[in-house]
């Protein structure tokens, strides 16, 4: 079988150095020509000599002179860049296993080589390639959706030609302006493989339109809101009535207890000692209430400014930013202007406008 291989692989290349001698002589020179083909020579016979070896059981060095064989062929092509030598390129790839490498080179030769017999053995070749390659017949809808396969764009539905691909998973992406796009993650087994991809159209939403009325209605400025009520006094009230009153006693009781102490230092012609010893312990208790009065007074005076300073003066300031806001909304110093379009059905027909409200 690798011998019959050989024979149409030698014969295919025989094809394609007799397309470069009669080709325009201008393209290359004689001497690149004759340096390609005695590379194309030394390709086959180390085609031929790694067949020998693998018929052997000599895997390793099979390899090696398939290796040697594909680097002789490259430096052909290099020589003389024609298509027809992608077809011993490929034939080389597949001796050493890269099918997908292979196939592309298959594909150049169908697709770029005039040669009828060889663009016919390279689509046999291809054939024969599909228990080693993905062939994928992708059908798209709808028609014009873009398809991408592993993030490159590969054309647009329908396609016209298979997708060659290495076995294994891939990304299939189609997408098309007002359709919802689809991605997909698809495992493929080498040989023919079909896959289909139907896109879903984007649903249009259409509202029906509100009428002029309730358009007119939430267009409407918002009513102002209620005037707050003030901070309450009371406290502010009592606390200083109470200081000043514990004050005004403080002020009566010291006066007396100073009227006592007068009246115990005054001169006396014959003093009685229980008479003094009454006004010495009158001054002392008068003394004492007065202190416990002022005492009380400061306590309330100050009680009343802490409530006025922290809580009376912010509730306060509020109130009056409030009552401002307030106040201006309802004396008219809200939106001058507001403008609501609207659409009126019935009646067989339908109507337009804008809705204008506001001081004028």
């Amino acid at each position: 079988m690798n011998g019959c291989r050989h024979t149409a692989l030698a014969v295919v290349i025989g094809i394609a150095l007799a397309g470069w001698l009669a080709g325009p002589a201008a393209a290359q020179s004689a001497q690149d020509k004759r340096e390609a083909r005695a590379l194309l020579k030394d390709g086959d016979r180390l085609i031929a000599r790694g067949d020998r070896l693998l018929r052997r059981g000599r895997d390793r060095r099979a390899t090696g002179a398939y290796e040697r064989a594909l680097s002789q062929y490259r430096r052909a092509y290099e020589l003389v860049p024609r298509a027809s030598i992608f077809f011993a390129i490929a034939g080389a790839e597949v001796k050493l296993g890269r099918y997908f490498d292979a196939l592309e080179h298959y594909l150049r030769v169908a697709d770029e080589v005039d040669d009828d017999e060889l663009r016919d053995a390279a689509l046999a070749r291809i054939e024969g390639l599909s228990e080693h390659v993905v062939i994928l017949t992708l059908t798209v809808a709808p028609p014009g959706a873009e398809i991408s396969v592993d993030r490159k764009l590969r054309g647009q539905a329908p396609l016209t030609s298979p997708i060659y691909l290495p076995p294994g998973e891939h990304v299939i992406t189609v997408t098309r302006s007002g359709y919802t796009p689809y991605e997909g993650t698809v495992t493929f087994a080498p040989g023919h493989q079909d896959h289909a991809v139907e896109l879903d159209e984007v649903p249009v939403l259409v509202k029906k339109p509100k009428p002029v009325e309730e358009l007119v209605e939430q267009s409407r400025p918002p009513p102002p809101p209620p005037i707050p009520d003030p901070p309450s006094k009371l406290p502010l009230f009592v606390g200083t009535s109470l200081a000043l009153t514990l004050a005004a006693g403080a002020t009566v009781t010291g006066l007396l207890a100073l009227s006592e102490h007068a009246d115990l230092n005054k001169p006396r012609e014959a003093p009685d000692p229980d008479e003094l010893r009454q006004i010495a312990d009158d001054g002392r208790r008068l003394a004492l209430l007065t202190d416990v009065l002022l005492g009380a007074a400061a306590v309330a005076g100050t009680y009343t400014l802490i409530h006025y300073a922290f809580l009376y003066s912010p509730d306060r300031a509020a109130y009056e930013r409030a009552r401002a806001g307030a106040v201006g909304a309802r004396d008219g110093r809200g939106p001058a202007l507001w403008v609501a379009p609207y659409v009126h059905t019935g009646g067989g027909g339908g109507a337009g406008g804008v809705a204008v409200g506001g001081r004028f």
